[in-house]
């Protein structure tokens, strides 16, 4: 599947590298997220969950119109369904919640991401995620730890080409509230 109709896919994990600043910030609106750019970050992040109080898919589609940077679809995504309706709505990047999926359905939603034209940004929160991470081949990964130490073990297992975005101590910040482990818990 490719992105028929749509703007081509912006480049995250090069951008996330090459930018200003190396910083993803999560933003709601255009205006934010204008803002953010003009500051330097490198890319948006966007969460499109409503029950959150957060914005729908519309926003993310707001704030891709509005920005040149790449724009990241925060929330996990579980399904094909979720995956093509985040690529309709222009999304670059993706979030995979690589503890809610078996290791069968992430290279699935991985692969799907990679023919869809959008970066599978992986989350993991275990050096057995950070490894299948590196299997996988994955060009972005975000490290969720609480313990910078094994955080750095984790990182150390992937590839010196995987961008490695967190919220603190990894080569991309990742502004925002910590919400993926909030949607994943609450994930039926």
């Amino acid at each position: 599947m490719t992105r028929a109709g749509q703007a081509s896919a912006r480049d995250f994990p090069n951008a996330c590298r090459s930018g200003r600043a190396p910083v993803v910030c999560e933003v709601r609106r255009p205006d934010q997220a204008m803002r953010s750019v003009r500051r330097g970050c490198a890319a948006v992040s966007v969460v499109t969950e409503k029950r959150w109080r957060h914005g729908g898919r519309e926003d993310l589609a707001a704030v891709r119109a509005a920005v040149e940077v790449p724009v990241l679809l925060r929330n996990p995504v579980f399904s094909e369904h979720r995956l093509w309706a985040a690529s309709a709505c222009g999304a670059d990047a993706i979030s995979l919640a690589q503890a809610a999926l078996t290791p069968e359905r992430l290279a699935e939603l991985h692969g799907l991401a990679l023919r869809s034209n959008m970066t599978p940004l992986l989350e993991v929160s275990d050096e057995h995620g950070a490894r299948l991470a590196a299997e996988l081949g994955a060009r972005a990964v975000y490290l969720d730890f609480a313990d910078p130490a094994a955080q750095a073990r984790a990182a150390a297992l992937l590839p010196p080409t995987t961008v490695t975005l967190a919220e603190a101590g990894a080569e991309v910040i990742l502004l925002g509230g910590s919400v993926l482990g909030d949607l994943v818990r609450s994930e039926p």
